[in-house]
């Protein structure tokens, strides 16, 4: 993945990704390199212990994600997630209007 990549999928602009990358790399968690393609770009990888990190987090977003479902009475749930699901797809097309407008209107139909 690139920093460019990186920043497309969080949402984020060019220096806070850079700056981002720069706290990971000090804390041994990434690594960059310069593309042997295009020598603009900079490619990321995780290390070990960012591989470790990552899982923890990834960990503890599922429990917590869990943990408020529980919350929710049973019955419920399944338009909770409809309803998240609506949402996100919404966020996309706002973010990508070409590309998800269709989706989201497509939904809307059923």
């Amino acid at each position: 993945m690139t920093q460019r990549e990186l920043g497309q999928a969080l949402g984020i602009d060019k220096s806070n990704v850079t700056r981002l990358c720069r706290r990971m790399e000090s804390k041994g968690h990434l690594v960059q390199r310069r593309s042997a393609v295009d020598g603009r770009a900079r490619l990321l990888s995780l290390t070990k212990v960012g591989e470790r990190a990552a899982a923890t987090v990834e960990r503890s977003s599922r429990d917590r994600f869990q943990r408020l479902m529980s919350t929710i009475p049973r019955r419920s749930r399944a338009t909770v997630l409809s309803s998240l699901a609506c949402l996100n797809q919404a966020l996309r097309a706002v973010d990508s209007p070409r590309e998800s407008r269709s989706t989201v209107q497509r939904s809307d139909r059923k």
